[in-house]
């Protein structure tokens, strides 16, 4: 029944389709994760079935001559012939022209207004490059937290720069990998028991300290969704699905083609 409401509300989203481009972030807060881009692939995958045509402006990567991006953008005032709509999803550089975005000026007005008509930009960015010029611009970053030690420490720093330095309220997505019971073990169990074990993985823990830190250094909880993940597989379809639906909730509308280009 959950199932249907999931595909009920992500057809409805479809034929809401936005006629402005919504943004949404990624923030990665440590080193480079296995998880994050088969993450971001799959939401941009569920985007897409939504009907939604999808750019990812990857920070992380440095635009060339050979491999344009955002900072081409900035400079031509038009996308690149490899970053038209309708084919897919497309990836673009960007991470000088997000230190050029941040340098200038640029709002998220303005950055909306190069960007056509895609239906969602998403941006991935590392935490010590978010644009100073996105600041209270009512977006809620999502902030991957992973299955190993640092990474609650890393993403509840995070969460404290986008909330004091930044003025926005992160969103965390709790990625559990799936831990399978023991063979023996497991030939006791009911289905629904297996169910309930995989959809408790070690993060869980993680997850409560991250938001019980928050709450009290911070005065602010942070919303979690947890997406679960196979030792071998993709993400959880339908719990990429939730996630997806969370991020079109908690993104922020761009600016038109008539928008200021700069402050």
């Amino acid at each position: 029944m959950l199932d249907a409401e999931l595909h009920q509300a992500s057809g409805l989203w479809g034929l809401a389709r936005p006629l402005t481009t919504r943004c949404t972030a990624i923030v990665r807060h440590s080193n480079p994760e296995p998880h994050e881009w088969p993450l971001l692939w799959s939401l941009c995958q569920a985007w897409r079935d939504m009907g939604l045509d999808v750019l990812v402006l990857d920070g992380l990567s440095v635009e060339s001559p050979d491999n344009p991006g955002l900072e081409q953008l900035l400079h031509d005032r038009h996308l690149p012939p490899n970053a038209a709509p309708g084919d897919g999803w497309v990836v673009l550089p960007a991470q000088t022209g997000i230190a050029t975005i941040s340098e200038v000026g640029m709002s998220l007005d303005g950055l909306g207004s190069l960007l056509g008509d895609y239906g969602v930009v998403a941006l991935y960015t590392d935490i010590a490059t978010w644009p100073k010029t996105f600041t209270a611009c009512g977006l809620s970053p999502l902030v991957p937290l992973h299955a190993h030690s640092t990474s609650t420490v890393h993403a509840y720093l995070a969460v404290k720069h986008l909330l004091v330095q930044a003025q926005l309220r992160p969103t965390i997505a709790n990625i559990a990998p799936i831990v399978a019971p023991v063979a023996h073990a497991a030939s006791r169990l009911t289905d629904a028991s297996l169910s309930a074990m995989n959809a408790v993985a070690p993060t869980e823990a993680a997850l409560r300290n991250l938001q019980r830190c928050s709450r009290e250094f911070l005065g602010f909880e942070p919303d979690a969704l947890t997406v679960r993940l196979p030792a071998h597989g993709d993400c959880s379809r339908d719990d990429v699905l939730r996630l997806a639906l969370l991020m079109l909730e908690n993104s922020v509308e761009l600016g038109s083609a008539h928008a200021a280009l700069l402050h």
